[in-house]
């Protein structure tokens, strides 16, 4: 339709009224845009309350412009910590950003992994360049099936980082999440499941309790 684009800027893609997002939320609050930037964003002289694991800040290169627009760092005490950045807004009672559900990059990403799965190279390619081109990085070499669903997977774990956990659902829904989180020491299977709500067992007895609970 038209109606949706890339924003040139990845600096921008979190603005109210952004081109690039389909669905957002606008806050109730006066003083608060979003509560990701809110939260994410630490005051003036403290440390980050959620800082990255160095495995998703090397998930980005040097020269990729999401690394720069939307992660930034802080030093106290002589440490430096790194933290999201993508809503820059902690609080303010004018409102610039609103919270992203949806958006357009995410659309490509999705078609791209679904045109991989369906043998369609150059389809797949071409939605994940264009991810790639905003972020300031070269076309994508993969160009067989396998390689290319690695690929998505790789622009997923950049392009979406910090948004509604995407990361986690995606490493479910591909069965890599044992084998992806097996470096954690306390780390077992059954933590990729959640704990099915005493009150629901209760109600209905065909329900057994998830593995771990």
């Amino acid at each position: 339709s038209g109606v949706y684009s890339l924003a040139i800027n990845t600096g921008n893609v979190f603005l109210a009224g952004s081109n690039e997002t389909i669905w957002q939320l606008m806050s109730v609050s006066t003083t608060v845009n979003t509560w990701e930037g809110n939260i994410f964003n630490p005051a003036a002289g403290a440390i980050p309350s959620y800082i990255l694991a160095s495995g998703q800040l090397n998930a980005f290169t040097s020269s990729d412009l999401r690394k720069s627009n939307w992660i930034k760092s802080v030093t106290v005490a002589g440490t430096t910590y790194h933290h999201p950045n993508k809503y820059k807004v902690k609080t303010s009672t004018t409102i610039s950003e609103h919270t992203v559900v949806i958006r357009l990059a995410e659309l490509y990403l999705i078609r791209a992994e679904a045109a991989a799965q369906q043998g369609k190279i150059v389809s797949a390619q071409d939605d994940l360049n264009n991810v790639r081109s905003r972020a300031g990085l070269a076309n994508i070499s993969a160009a067989d099936q396998s390689t290319l669903l690695t690929a998505v997977e790789a622009e997923r774990r950049a392009e979406l980082c910090f948004e509604w956990g995407h990361r986690w659902v995606d490493l479910k829904r591909t069965g890599r999440i044992n084998a992806m989180l097996a470096y954690k020491p306390s780390w077992q299977p059954t933590d990729a499941l959640y704990p099915i709500p005493e009150a629901e067992i209760q109600r209905n007895s065909s329900l057994t309790q998830n593995p771990g609970y």
